[in-house]
């Protein structure tokens, strides 16, 4: 029989994650794209908060699904695939593909820009929760 203590564990791991990840990485991304006089540094920071929501859900999904080492080292994985894949293709696009009549450097501006103010700390955000999640509880859960 689980108890209500083991069945909000997971639950308040994910929730610690999304917050340590938003007050550790947020204010860090907030001063580097100050510091680099980014005209709206605050849209950075909500893009960074969407996509560190998108990772505590998806992670509190898995967490759901089932609780063990290897899925949530499986979910790790498989995000920081897919922010690979994203980072590679926007920068792929950026200096092999169509580009607009403002040019190549544009283009490559905003594939550098999502990759370093969006993906990485997204990256750091699935690291934070993977740390977090890795070690289930002992018994049921």
């Amino acid at each position: 029989m689980a108890t209500a203590w083991s069945a909000t564990r997971a639950p308040t791991r994910v929730a610690i994650g999304l917050a340590a990840a938003l007050g550790v990485i947020g204010p860090l991304q907030l001063g580097a794209v100050t510091a680099l006089d980014i005209a709206d540094p605050l849209a950075a920071v909500a893009m960074l908060a969407t996509a560190v929501v998108v990772v505590a859900i998806v992670f509190a999904a898995a967490t759901w699904w089932r609780w063990s080492p290897r899925v949530v080292g499986t979910t790790a994985v498989l995000l920081m695939t897919g922010l690979l894949a994203i980072g590679g293709a926007l920068l792929g696009y950026a200096i092999w593909g169509e580009h607009t009549p403002f040019g190549r450097n544009l283009m490559l501006g905003l594939a550098l820009f999502v990759d370093s103010v969006v993906l990485l700390p997204a990256g750091l955000s699935v690291l934070i929760h993977w740390a977090l999640l890795r070690r289930p509880p002992a018994g049921p859960a």
